[in-house]
């Protein structure tokens, strides 16, 4: 069933550009080729499983090819390759977080590992590849999408509550591009600045359970923009609510959703918020801004996080990660010269006073290519015991990351 439902959708993309000539095309390739080295001091509990108190290592290579392909004004196609390949130590398997989070949302798909091949074990050694875009844009009276494309919404820069679909972890080492879903998308302009967002994402098999539908409403009112939006995501739903705005040389936002989500042991109800501040200092040299989120998924006591964490559906069907409730997310960054620039950012668990620090480095070399290095540092409370934490990020561990990217 799978493999015909995406034979289909190939041949579905394939239909429309084939009825134009391969001369009459304009086309364009770009692309990337980024490597992260990462060093990882894993939590103190994990050392009754040998690893605790180690340095282990992990490096990740990617390069990804973007084409495009321009038929006429109106109608476009896109693609997206990426492979990677990954070296880690083996205790790393389910640690490591190099890449977003999995896509939920396909019909079907490509073998995700090319080597070694699926069923046997993965080691230390992988080699991944993803069909990450392949997508017709049609613009007219509407703008129509069909295909695998990017989703992204909300007004939080470290949480995005509205975010359901394929949400970055806020220790993603890259966030520069979000995962393809497989999708059949309209916008239509109402006005200069408002526009009316409407789609279906199917997902394994195009079955109910495994999809999403959304409406999404966007307009300018008040010198402020605002929009709303509504997703059905595997019997799940979500009303949510953005506003961003500038007052007084500052810029101010609010993002906030309603879910009600459900799995075989419970139904919840939660809602999520971020209200955030920013500001640009000494001529725009330092920029910092401050957020503050509230989770209503999360467990309110530190020796509840980890049952929560298996038992609330939130955490497995909508994209949650922060497993307390309230925290603020302060962040500042620094040009030092127009080629080098530093960031510190702080995720602060206001309940139980753990912080992780992400301090981050960035230098650009040459024309397309950049270095970088960074950090996550867990302060806290920690136990020696996997079944109850003594505070979030005091169980958290080290990150220690070295990166390179060049665009081409």
């Amino acid at each position: 069933m799978r493999n015909r439902a995406f034979g289909f959708l190939l041949t579905l993309l394939m239909a429309v550009p084939a009825a134009f000539p391969i001369s009459a095309a304009d086309f364009e390739i770009d692309g990337y080729f980024k490597n992260f080295q990462m060093n990882i001091k894993p939590p103190l509990y994990l050392s009754c499983r040998g690893t605790g108190g180690d340095l282990l290592g992990a490096n990740t290579t990617r390069l990804r090819i973007d084409g495009t392909a321009s038929f006429s004004r109106d109608l476009k196609l896109f693609a997206s390759y990426t492979v990677s390949v990954n070296v880690l130590e083996s205790s790393l398997g389910q640690l490591l977080n190099i890449s977003t989070v999995q896509p939920g949302y396909r019909i079907d798909d490509i073998h995700s590992r090319i080597f070694p091949s699926p069923g046997k074990d993965p080691g230390s050694l992988r080699l991944n590849q993803n069909l990450d875009r392949l997508y017709i844009a049609w613009s007219g009276l509407l703008d129509l999408y069909l295909g695998r494309q990017p989703f992204g919404w909300g007004a939080g820069k470290t949480v995005n509550p509205t975010d359901v679909l394929a949400p970055f972890r806020f220790d993603e080492l890259d966030r520069e591009e979000r995962v393809g879903l497989d999708a059949v998308r309209a916008i239509c302009p109402l006005g200069m600045m408002s526009e009316l967002d409407a789609g279906v994402i199917p997902g394994e098999d195009a079955e109910i359970e495994n999809s999403a539908a959304y409406l999404r409403g966007r307009t300018y009112l008040a010198r402020t923009d605002l929009s709303a939006t509504f997703i059905v995501y595997r019997e799940n739903f979500l009303a949510g609510l953005d506003a961003a705005r500038s007052v007084g040389g500052s810029g101010v936002w609010l993002e906030a959703a309603c879910n009600r989500v459900e799995n075989e042991y419970s139904e919840e109800e939660f809602i999520r918020l971020v209200a955030g501040w920013d500001h640009s200092f000494f001529r725009g040299r330092m920029y910092g801004w401050c957020e503050y989120h509230y989770n209503g998924a999360g467990a309110k006591e530190p020796e509840d996080y980890y049952e929560n964490l298996a038992g609330h559906p939130a955490f497995s069907q909508s994209g949650v990660f922060l497993m307390g409730r309230h925290y603020l997310l302060p962040a500042v960054t620094w040009q030092f010269t127009p080629l080098l620039s530093g960031t510190g950012q702080f995720f602060v668990n206001l309940a139980d006073g753990s912080v992780l620090f992400a301090p981050a480095l960035e230098y650009n070399i040459g024309k397309n290519l950049y270095v970088g290095g960074g950090g996550y540092l867990g302060f806290g409370d920690s136990s020696e015991s996997a079944s109850k934490a003594e505070s979030e990020f005091g169980e958290y561990g080290r990150v220690f990351y070295f990166s390179m990217r060049y665009y081409y």
